[in-house]
C-alpha cells in the first residue's frame, strides 16, 4: 500500500526537539530488556515477540516525496526488527530509506500496547536492527505540547503538520502525520526512540495564517510550542508585518519561508526573539504572508504589543526550484507590504580560496557571506545555505567575505553573462601596512620605537616589563626575529605575528595577509601603548593601508604605599 500526502512548504529546515525518551534497550541472555546503564527497564520475556508482526513504513523516496511510503508486514525477532527481515518482504528498498514504526498503527495487540503512541525511527542498512523499546508501566508513548499564538492565546484548532528527520542538514526528512490542536490549544506528539529523533512543525488556521516552528525548544516542564502568528481580528495582528510574496512578473510565490531574527523599533531600540528562537511563516497559494515576533519584555520597557513603524529584520526565500533570490531587507509594520523575488539568473557554483587552498571545510564555509550589487544598485545577500549547493545567480559585483577570529575580504568578482559558471574567490595578496609613531605631546618623530602587528593578547601587560628587559629590547635590529630572547617579554604578553622599530622619522611598515592579524600596536618604555584594529583600516587600490599617526603619551609611575 503506497500512501502519499502532499504539502508544498518551500525550505524545510527542521531541527532538534526536546521530548522524554526513553533509553535504547538491549536483551540480556534471560530476554529481560535493560538500559544502556544496566538496570531492568520490564519484565517482557523475549517469547512475547518472536514471530509477532508489526507493521513497517518504508520511505524509499523521501527526497523526493517525503510523504509517500511502502507499508509492509515483518515477523518481530524478540523486540526488533531486522533489517534483512524488511528487505525480504521488499526487495525493492533502497539503501537511503527510512524505516518507521508507530505505535498507533500496528493491528497486533501486543505489539500494539508495547509501543503506545510512540514512533521508532532509523535508516536503513543492510545487516543491522531497528530496536523497539517497550513502554515502561505508565507511559503512553507520547507527549502533550500547549500550542499558543505569539501573545500566549491558545491557538485552537490548527492543522499541524508533523515531519520527523535525523540530524544535519542533508539527514532524511519525512512526513509523520496531520493531528490537530485541541479547544485549549493541546497537541499530543509521539515520543521517539531509535535513530532519528528530531520533529519540526508546519501549523495553520484560517484565522492566522501558516507557520514553521524551526527550531521547537523546550522550556521547561510546561512544554509550549509558541507560533509567530496572531488572529488577524486582533489589534496585535495592525503590528504584524503581512502583505505578498511575488515573483519579479507579479506571480504569487507560494511555500515561501519568511524569517525574522529580530526587531528595530523607532530610535533603533532592539526586540529580540523570545529565547532566540528562529521564528518563520509560510506564503500560502496566493503568496500572502503575515509574522508578528514572540518576544520578551524582560526590562519592562514597553507595553505587550510591538510598537508600530518597527522594522522586522527578515530573510525570505522563495522554495528552490523556481530559482528566485532570497529577499534579506527590513519590512516596516505599517500595512500590507508587496515583496518582488528577482529571477538569480544564470546557474553557478562558488568556489573559496585562502592560503591553503580551495576551502572545502563546511564549518569554515559557514563564515562566509556574498554581496552582490547589481547593476541597479540593488544588494542580494547569499549566506552559505544559498551557495553551497550552486543556485541562479544575476550579474553583477560580487563581494565575499569571510567572518570570524581571521576574518577577511576575498577579492571581487565581476560577473555578467559571459562569466564561467563556477565563480572562483581568491584571498589577495599581502597588504602593506604603514604609519608613524610621534610623541603625544610634542608630535615629533619617535624613532626606535616598537610596533607589532598581533592577533591577540595573553597575560600581564606592558608595565611588567623590567628595566633588563627593555635594555636588551633597545639592542634589537629593526626587524627583530621573534626567536630572539629579548622578544619573548613581548611575546608572552601578546600573540604577536611580528615586531619592527621605526626609522629615524618615527615611519614603520609591515605586510601581511588579509584577516592574518587582528591590529597594530606601538609603545616604548615610560610610554603608555596605543593600539589600531585591522579592520578599521582602509585598503587602497594598490594593496596598501595607512595606519593613522600612533601617538605614545609619557606614562606616570603610581607608587602606593601602605599606611
Amino acid at each position: 500500500m503506497i500512501t502519499s500526502r502532499k504539502f508544498s512548504i518551500g525550505i524545510l529546515i527542521l531541527v532538534a526537539v526536546s521530548l522524554p525518551v526513553t533509553p535504547a534497550s538491549n536483551r540480556t541472555g534471560s530476554g529481560e530488556l535493560v538500559d544502556m546503564a544496566g538496570s531492568p527497564t520490564r519484565q517482557l520475556p523475549q517469547e512475547n515477540f518472536d514471530g509477532r508482526q508489526v507493521l513497517v513504513r518504508i520511505y524509499n523516496d523521501w527526497q523526493t516525496d517525503p510523504h509517500a511510503y511502502k507499508l509492509i508486514s515483518v515477523p518481530l525477532s524478540g523486540p526488533s526488527v531486522s533489517f534483512d527481515a524488511v528487505r525480504k518482504t521488499f526487495p525493492g528498498i533502497k539503501d537511503l530509506a527510512v524505516i518507521v514504526i508507530s505505535g498507533r498503527q500496528q493491528k497486533d495487540e501486543v505489539v500494539a500496547r508495547m509501543l503506545g503512541g510512540s514512533v521508532c525511527a532509523g535508516r536503513y542498512e543492510k545487516g543491522k536492527e531497528l530496536f523497539i523499546v517497550p513502554l515502561q508501566p505508565g507511559q503512553g508513548g507520547s507527549s502533550e505540547l500547549n500550542v499558543t499564538d505569539a501573545l500566549g492565546l491558545a491557538f485552537a484548532k490548527a492543522s499541524v503538520d508533523i515531519f520527523i528527520r535525523g540530524p544535519g542538514e542533508n539527514g532524511p526528512r519525512i512526513y509523520l502525520s496531520t493531528p490537530s490542536t485541541d479547544e485549549q490549544g493541546r497537541l499530543e506528539v509521539p515520543d521517539l526512540t531509535g535513530e532519528l529523533r528530531l520533529l519540526s512543525f508546519v501549523i495553520s488556521q484560517p484565522n492566522y495564517g501558516i507557520a514553521l516552528i524551526d527550531p521547537y525548544i523546550d522550556i521547561g516542564e510546561r512544554k509550549e510550542l509558541i507560533v509567530p502568528l496572531v488572529a488577524r481580528s486582533s489589534e496585535a495582528f495592525q503590528r504584524s508585518i503581512r502583505g505578498v510574496v511575488a515573483d519579479s512578473q507579479g506571480n504569487p510565490v507560494a511555500g515561501a519561508v519568511v524569517a525574522c531574527s529580530c526587531i528595530r523599533t523607532l530610535g533603533e531600540g532592539l526586540i529580540n526573539a523570545l529565547n532566540e528562537w528562529s521564528n518563520k511563516s509560510l506564503t500560502d497559494d496566493k503568496g500572502a504572508f503575515s509574522l508578528y515576533l514572540p518576544n520578551k519584555d524582560k526590562r519592562g520597557e514597553r507595553g505587550y504589543l510591538i510598537p508600530p513603524k518597527s522594522q522586522y529584520h527578515v530573510r525570505i526565500q522563495a522554495p528552490r526550484e523556481l530559482g528566485l533570490l532570497p529577499y534579506a531587507k527590513p519590512i516596516e509594520n505599517s500595512g500590507e507590504a508587496l515583496i518582488l523575488l528577482q529571477s538569480g539568473g544564470s546557474f553557478r557554483t562558488f568556489v573559496f580560496e585562502d592560503a591553503n587552498g580551495p576551502i572545502t571545510d563546511p564549518k569554515k564555509l559557514r563564515y562566509i557571506a556574498v554581496t552582490v550589487i547589481q547593476p541597479d544598485g540593488s544588494r542580494v545577500s547569499l549566506r552559505y545555505e544559498d551557495f553551497k549547493n550552486g543556485g541562479f545567480f544575476p550579474p553583477g559585483e560580487y563581494h565575499a567575505v569571510r567572518r570570524g577570529m581571521d576574518e577577511f575580504d576575498f577579492e571581487p568578482l565581476t560577473v555578467d553573462e559571459q562569466s564561467p559558471d563556477e565563480l572562483v574567490f581568491r584571498q589577495p595578496e599581502g597588504i602593506l601596512y604603514y604609519g608613524q609613531v610621534v610623541g603625544g605631546l610634542t608630535g615629533e618623530p619617535m624613532p626606535g620605537a616598537f610596533v607589532i602587528g598581533f592577533i591577540s593578547s595573553s597575560h600581564g601587560n606592558l608595565s611588567i616589563i623590567t628595566d633588563q628587559q627593555w635594555q636588551a629590547l633597545h639592542a634589537l635590529p629593526v626587524e627583530p626575529d621573534l626567536t630572539d630572547p629579548a622578544v619573548k617579554p613581548i611575546t608572552q604578553i601578546y600573540g604577536v605575528k611580528k615586531i619592527v622599530r621605526t626609522d629615524e622619522l618615527g615611519n614603520f611598515q609591515m605586510s601581511f595577509r588579509p584577516g592574518e592579524i587582528y591590529g597594530f600596536i606601538a609603545f616604548e618604555k615610560d610610554y603608555l601603548g596605543l593600539m589600531h584594529r585591522r579592520h578599521a583600516l582602509i585598503t587602497d587600490r594598490n594593496g596598501q593601508a595607512e595606519i593613522p599617526a600612533m601617538k605614545l603619551y609619557p606614562a606616570a609611575t603610581v607608587m602606593v604605599e601602605a599606611c
